[in-house]
């Protein structure tokens, strides 16, 4: 579990804005991202039952892929409506898959290929309950692989692949207590140095920012003295998934979020 900014509940926000957006291109039809798609309607032995879920928590499991026809099963429950990022990372030959079920087993969502390399992510809004991931590989590729969930809050967006020399920018930020955070999402093909900021617009508020990577670990934590906007240059990071949580120790108000990437 990673360090979280604050420990209470999260508010909704009212639907940001995207001025420049691509967000990461789930699926719900599942011939268009997986020719091999079949669908299950029970848990694939293999995977294990991560438990319930909190927002701002991680876990992982390492596993592997040894046939065609193998599936690893893993089940979770979400305590609140959260935004869940999941990604399936491989270490060798295997070309993963990653398809997201209710607990019930209506496919939800699926990804193949959406984050760096042949990697897979998900990111999506869940409401409370329970829910079944479900992995494998692409065609005939086999391998190990480690599979990583973060949870985050309500508010913020899905950025999707972050194109190289390119501004994103979000305009409708909005810190309604201290209680309140919001989680944005994006993934980077490559190594890179981006600018991170969150700058006000209205109100009054003490704001910070916290950068988690897709394996839970804290990159960046960053709250300026007084009310100055939390704002890093030139960080550079890795190939990989991230979270960006925006959220004010003090106050209430709108803000913009800014990301950079070199």
């Amino acid at each position: 579990m990673f360090k979280t900014i604050k420990l209470a509940a999260i508010a909704l926000l009212a639907a940001p804005v995207l001025l420049l957006s691509a967000c990461h291109d789930g699926w719900e039809e599942e011939e268009d991202y997986d020719p091999d798609f079949d669908y299950v309607n029970y848990v694939p032995s293999g995977g294990v039952s991560f438990g319930t879920f909190n927002q701002f928590e991680h876990d992982f499991s390492t596993q592997d892929i040894d046939s065609f026809a193998d599936k690893d099963g893993f089940t979770l429950s979400l305590a609140q409506q959260s935004t869940i990022m999941i990604s399936v990372t491989s270490g060798g030959s295997l070309d993963p898959w990653v398809d997201l079920y209710t607990g019930g087993f209506h496919f939800l969502v699926g990804d193949n290929d959406g984050g760096p390399g042949n990697n897979a992510v998900i990111v999506t809004e869940l409401q409370a309950g329970s829910y079944v991931i479900v992995v494998g590989g692409t065609g005939d590729s086999q391998g190990m692989y480690d599979l990583d969930i973060v949870v985050g809050s309500l508010g913020g967006l899905d950025f999707g692949v972050l194109a190289r020399h390119t501004l994103y920018t979000d305009s409708g930020g909005y810190i309604n207590d201290p209680t309140d955070m919001d989680s944005y999402f994006f993934t980077l093909t490559s190594d890179t140095a981006v600018d991170l900021a969150m700058i006000w617009v209205s109100g009054t508020f003490d704001g910070n920012i916290q950068l988690v990577d897709q394996y839970g670990q804290e990159v960046l934590f960053l709250d300026p003295a007084g009310l100055a906007d939390p704002v890093v240059t030139n960080l550079n990071l890795t190939a990989g998934n991230y979270m960006l949580v925006c959220a004010a120790g003090t106050g209430y108000g709108s803000y913009i979020v800014e990301i950079d990437v070199k």
